[in-house]
């Protein structure tokens, strides 16, 4: 599938062909989302210790630095958070 290649490439979709996917959305938007890996190494905490700091599961964690998956809502924000204000992330760990 066109999705599948481009989301492992990381490239957005074209309206065409989100059309050829069967999906057409009102709006396209680009977010930006942190290289949760690099953010992870920088603090140099296991995948272990990033998702109980986060309060996920480690699983998650692996799937958004493989990019399997794309951290959303809370969790986006929060990240987006710690990549500008590190020591947030101590704050997680200390709750």
């Amino acid at each position: 599938m066109i999705a599948d290649e481009k989301l492992q490439n990381q490239t957005p979709l074209t309206k065409e062909e989100l059309k050829w996917e069967g999906s057409v959305p009102s709006k396209l938007f680009d977010l930006y989302v942190p290289d949760v890996k690099a953010l992870r190494l920088k603090a140099g905490m296991s995948h272990e210790e990033f998702a109980k700091a986060l309060g996920v599961l480690t699983p998650l964690i692996e799937s958004w630095e493989s990019n399997v998956r794309c951290p959303s809502g809370a969790a986006l924000k929060l990240l987006v958070v710690i990549e500008k204000h590190p020591e947030v992330l101590q704050l997680c760990i200390d709750s």
